[in-house]
């Protein structure tokens, strides 16, 4: 009797055990094998048997994919919760489009991947559009949006949200990054009608030994375009990118992660800091011309250049253009050159259109630091920009 009981209590102190392990995650594949209908409910359409419960990730791959950006080849066809959703495909031209109708919301309390593929071929193109009139929400970290390449540029992998009027992402400790592997550039571009996005840092286009290449790394959308980032990087390595808007349409305001006029955003754009290759320029564009913006910056850097090498010529460049609305920013530091490579060169240019605000408690320009031979710094306010009282405001200005 004794002995039954030792055992009982040892198969329950094992359970407990168990129990106190979370379950390993499933990953559902697509096939769209069901021939009914493109349902996510419809269980035929998964492997294993779906559709993905909570706890379970969502893998879009290789079959079932489709043409174009707007044929829709999967539905969510109501309120969904998974931990994770990627899209895998890897072959240029084809894409999984999910659609989520009106009154539907998908949350991913997980990473949404777009690529992630190990590549070594040029050509390794991941391509996925989310569409339809409801929402998707985010909440888990990262989201990534690129793949992986030993040799050749890889680029145009895309996420396009622009068929979709809601997208949320809130994950004020997350990251958001486009180009993320070695030698990659890829775009993000937001949804139509409303984004809103809390994220600790958006890395964009700043992978590690990427090619030399230029690409547009985020569109905004032609609605409403919220941001709440700590650290927003556009440009570095050997990588260029331009942050635009999608169309004519739609504004910008952009804090940091609290959200509020006292929450400020640290910006780095044409950051050139690794990458072993002679030569080059690494260019981070902001072109918000034609669009109202309403931005709190904290330490804004437009074109930097701390690369430590042999290499000859390397340089970054930023750009920052806006015609409407303000840029509010503490300290701005344009054209900043430490690195102690031959020949560096960082280059800063700020054009401020007439019906736009450069509010700044102090603008340094041509930050010249480098010991190397031949290196430069360069700082401008090239035309339209009006540099009056009226455009630049409080601007005290410190040219090294």
């Amino acid at each position: 009797m004794k002995n039954n009981l030792r055992l009982l209590r040892i198969v329950a102190a094992l359970t407990a055990i168990l129990l106190s392990f979370p379950a390993l995650a499933v990953q559902y594949y697509w096939t769209g094998a069901g021939g009914v209908d493109q349902n996510w409910t419809t269980a035929a359409n998964w492997t294993p048997a779906g559709p993905p419960p909570s706890g379970d990730t969502a893998l879009f791959g290789v079959d079932a994919t489709v043409g174009d950006s707007l044929t829709v080849n999967n539905i969510v066809p109501g309120n969904t919760a998974i931990a994770g959703l990627s899209y895998t495909n890897s072959v240029n031209t084809t894409w999984h489009v999910t659609s989520i109708p009106v009154g539907v919301t998908l949350t991913v309390n997980g990473p949404l991947t777009v690529g992630g593929v190990a590549a070594g071929a040029a050509g390794t193109v991941s391509l996925a559009a989310i569409a339809g009139s409801g929402t998707l929400v985010v909440t888990g970290t990262p989201l990534n949006v690129g793949n992986n390449g030993s040799a050749s540029l890889l680029q145009g992998t895309t996420l396009d949200l622009t068929g979709l009027n809601n997208f949320i992402y809130n994950a004020s400790a997350g990251v958001i990054a486009t180009g993320i592997g070695n030698r990659s550039i890829a775009t993000l571009n937001l949804a139509s009608v409303s984004n809103y996005v809390t994220v600790g840092t958006m890395n964009l286009n700043t992978s590690s030994s990427s090619s030399s290449g230029n690409g547009t790394a985020l569109r905004f959308g032609s609605g409403t375009n919220i941001l709440n980032v700590g650290t927003f990087n556009l440009a570095a390595g050997r990588t260029s990118g331009t942050a635009t808007f999608t169309d004519a349409n739609g504004g910008l305001r952009l804090r940091g992660t609290g959200g509020t006029d006292n929450d400020r955003a640290t910006i780095v754009i044409g950051l050139r800091n690794f990458g072993s290759s002679t030569g080059g320029t690494t260019t981070g564009t902001l072109a918000l011309n034609g669009h109202p913006v309403d931005m709190k910056i904290g330490t804004f850097t437009v074109g930097q250049e701390t690369r430590a090498g042999t290499e000859a010529n390397l340089i970054g460049s930023g750009v920052l253009q806006f015609d409407q609305g303000t840029v509010d920013a503490t300290t701005i530091n344009m054209g900043v050159c430490s690195g102690n490579s031959p020949t560096a060169g960082a280059l800063g240019s700020i054009t401020v259109g007439a019906n736009a605000t450069l509010t700044a408690g102090s603008i340094s320009m041509a930050n010249m630091t480098s010991p190397g031979v031949g290196s430069f710094a360069v700082a401008a306010f090239p035309t339209p920009s009006v540099t009056t009282a009226a455009t630049i405001a409080r601007a005290r200005f410190n040219p090294s």
